[in-house]
């Protein structure tokens, strides 16, 4: 399962337009990214009606913190966030984030 790239303010817009969206900002350079990345991506393969976004802090700044602003949550990485409708319903980071925190947040068990 391959995420969903969200590198430009129309791929922003369109993630906000989603009934139900899983943002995810990630590094390739931070192992703990690697250890959420694995959590998104276990969350992916049971939802695959859900999109899933990612981020790429670095290369991808200046989205990164507009998706900040927009929503009003602090930038950390990695983050991930579950949005309805374009509105957050749930956010954590590090290793907060999991596979079943995820599915709990979209409405599964």
């Amino acid at each position: 399962m391959d995420f969903i790239p969200l590198a430009t303010s129309a791929d922003l817009k369109a993630a906000l337009s989603e009934e139900w969206a899983v943002l995810y900002k990630h590094s390739n350079r931070c192992w703990v990214c690697a250890l959420a990345a694995r959590q998104v991506r276990r969350f992916a393969k049971s939802n695959p009606e859900t999109p899933v976004y990612q981020v790429d802090v670095i290369e991808g700044r200046e989205i990164s913190d507009a998706l900040a602003q927009s929503l009003g949550i602090p930038h950390q990485s990695p983050q991930a966030m579950v949005v309805n409708a374009g509105r957050v319903v749930w956010h954590d980071s590090h290793f907060g984030i999991k596979a079943r925190f995820l599915s709990r947040a979209r409405g599964g068990a």
